[in-house]
């Protein structure tokens, strides 16, 4: 029973935790909330139905990345007790998973301070509008395929004795 309660297993489930709530907010939008805004609802309602999405995930998309970044440093540094472990394949495989993880979040920084308000103050009408949409949707594809680039590094490092 003590084993249940070591603190690697609480920082491994805080970790899957974090990434759960991350990943499936940024999926759930993606790929259901989008689709349905953009079949049912007019460009100024979309884009009130974004910024209020956005205003509310941002808070949890950040606490998400600090939870993960604290418990991932621990699992590295109590698991492998050293910086050293980045050689070899299993630091191949987390240098991937930690360059794919800075590029979503330089993309998640453009989009909450630079696009995403670059969008929200642009009229519909305007002929900026639908560069900046398309902008966003290819910026959000990469950042989707990022996404699913961590999760299978993730897997395979959890997964490979290395």
């Amino acid at each position: 029973m003590a084993h249940l309660l070591r603190v690697d297993v609480v920082v491994h489930w805080l970790h899957l935790m974090a990434a759960m709530v991350w990943v499936g907010g940024m999926v759930a939008t993606a790929l259901v909330v989008q689709p349905a805004a953009r079949r049912m609802l007019g460009p100024e309602a979309r884009m009130a139905l974004y910024k209020e999405i956005g205003r509310r995930f941002v808070v949890l998309q950040w606490g998400s990345w600090t939870v993960l970044l604290l418990t991932g440093a621990y699992k590295v540094l109590a698991w492998r007790g050293a910086w050293v472990f980045f050689w070899g394949a299993y630091g191949k495989v987390l240098s991937v998973k930690l360059f794919l993880v800075a590029v979503m979040a330089l993309l998640s920084l453009l989009h909450s301070h630079v696009w995403g308000p670059q969008l929200a103050t642009t009229p519909p009408e305007s002929p900026q509008f639908k560069p900046l949409v398309a902008k966003l949707a290819f910026w959000g594809k990469v950042n989707l395929a990022c996404l699913a680039g961590i999760v299978y590094c993730a897997a395979l490092l959890r997964v490979y004795p290395w």
